[in-house]
């Protein structure tokens, strides 16, 4: 079954990469719902090992609160991890999200995430991902969370790379004062 999982994916990556299209997964395409880094082996000898993930995302998510400026003197205030559901989209671009009317930097967005995967509690998560762009995003408060547009007006931007790994860190500050 995992075969066939990362079969159906990168058909849905590479489809997203036409120009001026948007990519929006069918509720028949297959979704990644749990952390597939630790793929067991078949060999009956190293049934209790796990095989390195070959490439995705790894990081920390982080919830700041309260006074987070420096102060002189006073080490930096630094965020508390935060154990929530990370969601991979196709890159998202500001007609796919929907702000919440209040709080700046939760969103809904138009369409359901293509992986997810869970931080644990020292806010820590790892996703084996295909090579592509995507928008990588933390859930707060029903709504998800992403701060960082590029200048193509895309939230929260990571792009995977053949054989490598990318680290992601995703500080989520809406109840901070800066």
């Amino acid at each position: 079954m995992k075969k066939n999982l990362f079969f159906f994916l990168p058909v849905i990556v590479l489809a997203c990469k036409v120009p001026h299209t948007r990519c929006k997964p069918s509720s028949a395409s297959k979704q990644i719902v749990a952390n597939p880094l630790q793929q067991k082996s078949n060999n009956a000898n190293e049934s209790n090992k796990t095989s390195p993930m070959l490439q995705g995302i790894k990081g920390f998510v982080g919830v700041a609160v309260g006074n987070m400026m420096p102060m002189k003197g006073e080490p930096a205030p630094q965020p508390q991890p935060f154990a929530t559901q990370i969601a991979v989209f196709p890159v998202l671009n500001r007609q796919d999200i929907a702000r919440h009317d209040r709080i700046d930097g939760l969103y809904t967005v138009a369409f359901s995430p293509i992986a997810t995967t869970y931080a644990n509690a020292k806010g820590v998560f790892e996703l084996a991902l295909p090579v592509g762009s995507y928008s990588v995003l933390a859930k707060k408060d029903g709504y998800w969370y992403g701060n960082a547009f590029n200048e193509m007006h895309q939230l929260q931007v990571v792009t995977i790379v053949a054989r490598q790994t990318t680290t992601v860190q995703i500080v989520i500050s809406t109840d901070a004062v800066y």
